[in-house]
């Protein structure tokens, strides 16, 4: 924590679930559905049998949590996390933004203004150029 000392962090924004990550990935690379892909990822061991947390954001929410109380040393509980995640995502959705020039991912986002912080895990959409993209 020491190494933070001097700096001050406003914004943390990454691609924190693997498994959200595979699964968006290769549904807009083969333009597969949430279901097939979701058992293909459980089926090589990516995906839990049960992957709420995942699927749902709260793994994701809870690693933002995380990172935001570290970054902001501000006390940051998992309530405050506005989490959702994936289940709704449509092999359409994917295939619309890709026609636009986007990509889908699963971002956990924390950001400060002043003494307000607001930590959120959502289906985002990034231009093709976005690093996280």
């Amino acid at each position: 924590a020491d190494g933070l000392a001097s700096d001050r962090i406003t914004k943390m924004m990454g691609i924190v679930n693997g498994t959200t990550n595979y699964i968006l990935t290769k549904m807009s690379k083969y333009g597969a559905s949430y279901e097939e892909v979701l058992a293909e990822a459980q089926a090589l061991g990516y995906a839990e049998a049960d992957p709420t947390s995942d699927v749902e954001g709260l793994d994701a929410a809870r690693k933002m949590a995380i990172l935001a109380r570290l970054g902001f040393s501000m006390n940051i509980d998992l309530e405050d996390v506005q989490a959702k995640g994936i289940t709704s995502i449509t092999e359409e959705d994917l295939n619309y933004s890709k026609r636009l020039g986007y990509t889908m991912k699963l971002i956990g986002i924390a950001q400060r203004d002043g003494n307000k912080v607001e930590v959120s895990v959502q289906p985002t959409l990034l231009p093709d150029s976005h690093p996280l993209a």
